[in-house]
């Protein structure tokens, strides 16, 4: 009786630990994930492409 009691209480702590690193994981992952999308909006724009033909010169 005493090994079972003990299991259960074992069990108990391990659904514990994972529930509280799924939680840290979660939150970690939610923060990243926001400074990713301010990171992208700090980014340069590209710069405007010209719509005039090129002119390529060839000698011979």
């Amino acid at each position: 009786m005493s090994l079972s009691r003990f299991c259960i209480e074992q069990r108990q702590k391990e659904k514990d630990t994972l529930k509280k690193l799924i939680g840290y994981c979660l939150a970690g992952s939610a923060v990243f994930h926001v400074g990713l999308l301010v990171s992208l909006a700090l980014l340069p724009e590209k710069a405007a492409v010209s719509e005039e033909p090129m002119e390529l010169i060839v000698l011979d």
